[in-house]
């Protein structure tokens, strides 16, 4: 695993991990992700109030669900001057609240709120095209790649405390192993180029994938399989040069 370079390093191979709201579509570092989809929703309340407040509820709904230990998200000011105004006038809204385990089922748009889902800000891929390089497996990757966040840390800490209980519990080699996989570090995202047959190289951000190991960086190589490829010329043609798309060509640089 390569070691995060410093921030003002000219060699890194993206700046960061980098998001896009749903919404304005604009691109948002991780910092600004929450700050960011929170204002978006709060603007939307001029053109589509419904729709509007039922995004708010659900990204509150989804922020419970992800950080169940956090204290903030357990608790709605009811004074609050945004619930009062956006979502309060809602009919419904404290007896939805109620049944979701607060104290007050929303009625009213009840159809539209079932179909929702709460707003998340995409990764921005970053993709970029690169002619064939021996530096290809070489990536120099800023600290987003490798920093964990506040809610990522506490709930690493909550998995070891739990593992040191589970010391105290007899379990068979199978057990121990599987919990040992689960408790390996595991990065959040994967900066991947794919190389192809002609040598050149697509990279892109990615939350990281189930079916590789739990790396930042990742080179995968793309070959034919020798039976399409014998059947492809059996049929008296050749496969293409190239699979990238002209679009993705025409932006080609030096890695």
């Amino acid at each position: 695993v390569p070691k995060p370079k410093e921030e003002g390093s000219t060699h890194l191979a993206v700046p960061g991990v980098y998001f896009t709201c749903p919404l304005t579509g604009a691109i948002l570092r991780k910092d600004q992700r929450d700050a960011c989809i929170r204002e978006a929703i709060l603007s939307h309340f001029s053109t589509d109030p419904v729709a509007a407040s039922i995004m708010k509820i659900h990204t509150y709904l989804d922020n419970i669900h992800l950080h169940p230990e956090e204290e903030k998200y357990r608790k709605i000011k009811l004074q609050n001057k945004v619930f009062q105004e956006r979502i309060n006038c809602l009919e419904g809204t404290h007896e939805f609240f109620e049944a979701i385990g607060f104290q007050k089922s929303l009625e009213q748009h009840k159809e539209q709120l079932l179909r929702a889902e709460p707003m998340r800000a995409t990764l921005a891929r970053q993709r970029r095209v690169f002619r064939p390089s021996p530096l290809a497996s070489q990536f120099d990757l800023p600290a987003d790649f490798f920093n964990l966040t506040a809610e990522e840390l506490k709930r690493e800490q909550r998995l070891r405390s739990e593992a040191v209980e589970r010391l105290s519990v007899l379990r068979t080699k199978a057990m121990r192993e599987r919990e040992e996989q689960r408790e390996m570090r595991k990065y959040t995202y994967t900066l991947l180029r794919v190389r192809f047959p002609d040598g050149c190289l697509l990279q892109g951000a990615c939350c990281v994938l189930a079916m590789l190991p739990r790396v930042p960086s990742a080179l995968l190589t793309f070959s034919w399989d020798a039976a399409v490829l014998a059947d492809i010329r059996a049929a008296g043609t050749q496969p293409d040069s190239s699979v990238l798309k002209p679009e993705l060509l025409s932006a080609i640089k030096k890695l």
